[in-house]
């Protein structure tokens, strides 16, 4: 009886070790099963490897290009919202008025958008893990090159109301140069197109109608 105890003991102890090992793994790539990781149970075959995805998927790109291009939109997007916050600070007075660098910014903008952009979307690289990339640019190219278009479009209109120097008979707003902490006489008034804040509001537009179509939540 004690040899029979003994053996079962034995059996119910190994089964639950092989169980445990089972459930878990320690392979870092990322086709691991949907359920350990909040994939939706009808992307499942799309994590079977590079290169393979059912009728309603694009064929993937290798991890390493997937990654590369993940990387590198997301640099664009942070530098893009860098320029938009320091154009806001500036036109708006949290920073004071400087006009070249506001152009710059502005042209920063324009030069990493459209084909720039919309050319490190490709298809076969949205589902990689840490992008925010959303699934609805599968079938909608053109409509995200459009956008990305647009933001082009808007960041150049920026850039050339910025560059105008209105007088006060022509509506001119005038904006403080230098750090606000200056003393008064150390910070000169620049003339500023009306039209600036409209520009600039189209701008962000373009930015949140993207992000509202676009973008939603991050990829395990």
């Amino acid at each position: 009886m004690q040899a029979f105890n003994k053996g079962f003991l034995i059996i119910v102890t190994s089964l639950l070790l092989t169980s445990s090992v089972q459930a878990f793994s320690f392979s870092m790539s990322d086709h691991h099963h949907p359920r350990w990781h909040g994939y939706p149970y009808w992307a499942s075959p799309y994590w079977a490897g590079p290169g393979y995805a059912p009728w309603h998927m694009p064929p993937r790109l290798s991890g390493y290009d997937r990654l590369r291009m993940k990387h590198r939109r997301q640099r664009q997007m942070d530098n893009h919202e860098d320029a938009m916050e320091s154009l806001n600070d500036m036109l708006f007075g949290g920073f004071g008025f400087d006009r070249e660098k506001a152009i710059k910014l502005a042209r920063k903008i324009q030069s990493s958008s459209g084909a720039a952009l919309s050319g490190n979307f490709h298809r076969g690289s949205i589902a990689t893990s840490g992008s925010r990339a959303a699934p609805s640019i599968w079938g909608n190219e053109e409509s995200f090159k459009a956008n990305a278009k647009v933001l082009q479009e808007t960041a150049k209109a920026l850039a050339l109301e910025l560059a105008k120097r209105p007088t006060a008979e022509e509506g001119a707003v005038f904006l403080k140069t230098g750090a606000p902490y200056k003393a008064p006489k150390d910070r000169k008034d620049e003339p500023v197109s009306p039209a600036v804040w409209e520009k600039f509001n189209d701008l962000s537009d373009a930015c949140f109608a993207c992000h509202m179509r676009f973008r939603g939540y991050e990829w395990d």
